[in-house]
């Protein structure tokens, strides 16, 4: 199975983004940090990828429950999602299938919360 879940667009970057962020709240995800993968490897290396952000999310209600059954679930927190602009003016919205990444515990609640994550992060894809 494979490991993301993906969508591609044709709206402009900016406005992707915007849809994006309004669905995040919709299904209850806080966006904690958004990086500029762009300017940052631009700034530092003097490169040119297109326009590339990295947003960093968690859902507290989520994030609870599996704190609750492992103490160190915080390692694989928090989720995140790029979108990146390719060459041909469509956008990529790419994020973590965590149905499949979290299979690697054993913890049935575990793996309930993660696909919770899941379903929630396809119902925003299918939205946008």
């Amino acid at each position: 199975m494979k490991y993301t879940l993906s969508k591609f667009v044709s709206t402009s970057f900016k406005e992707t983004l915007i849809k994006l962020k309004r669905e995040l709240i919709n299904e209850d995800f806080i966006v904690l940090r958004e990086l500029d993968l762009r300017d940052i490897l631009n700034k530092k290396l003097e490169v040119e990828i297109g326009n590339y952000k990295i947003i960093n999310i968690y859902n507290p209600l989520i994030t609870y429950k599996a704190l609750l059954v492992d103490k160190d679930i915080g390692l694989m927190l928090p989720f995140s999602i790029v979108i990146r602009e390719l060459k041909n003016n469509q956008i990529r919205i790419c994020v973590v299938n965590y149905s499949i990444a979290m299979r690697i515990f054993s913890d049935k609640d575990l793996i309930i919360a993660s696909s919770a994550v899941s379903n929630k992060l396809k119902k925003i894809l299918a939205k946008l």
